[in-house]
């Protein structure tokens, strides 16, 4: 059955139809060319896919996309630049990422941990990086790399 859904992507409205059956993911990457928004395990494990709705990650990959009508939907690609290049400044200073293929879901939910949390400690960002896998760099150089992002960010709001 098709339906058609209207949600808001990285700020900009969306309306197309789908079907039922499709996920959020396949939506994004394959119609709306999203990039960012990677597919590895289709079971909702390995974080790759995860984007925000209404702010909260969320693994695209097990979701229909007719649950997006309503949403605020932020991939990679619609990340706040603040927080976006804090992150990627320091994921490549710290060498946290290698192959690079899970550093966007590991972007987006950094992303949204320090904006809840503007200085989580290292067990908060492990708990909430918990749903994020990474083959190839190990997670150490990537929980640094965010706690770098997070004072970067924390002294930019001081100083302004």
């Amino acid at each position: 059955m098709t339906q058609n859904i209207s949600f808001h992507l990285n700020g900009t409205p969306v309306t197309l139809s789908c079907d039922g059956r499709d996920m959020m993911a396949d939506v994004l990457a394959e119609r709306l060319n999203m990039r960012g928004v990677r597919v590895a395990c289709d079971q909702n494990v390995c974080g790759a896919c995860t984007i925000l709705s209404n702010g909260e990650p969320i693994a695209s990959c097990t979701t229909f996309a007719f649950m997006a009508d309503g949403h605020a939907i932020t991939t990679l690609e619609g990340l706040e630049p603040e927080f976006a290049a804090a992150l990627r400044e320091h994921f490549a200073k710290e060498i946290g990422f290698q192959c690079g293929f899970c550093t966007p879901g590991m972007l987006v939910t950094a992303t949204a941990l320090l904006i809840r949390n503007a200085t989580p400690s290292r067990d908060e960002i492990v708990d909430w990086m918990r749903g994020n896998l990474c083959r190839c760099t190990g997670y150490d150089s990537i929980l640094t790399a965010i706690e770098r992002a997070a004072e970067t960010l924390s002294g930019a709001r001081r100083t302004a």
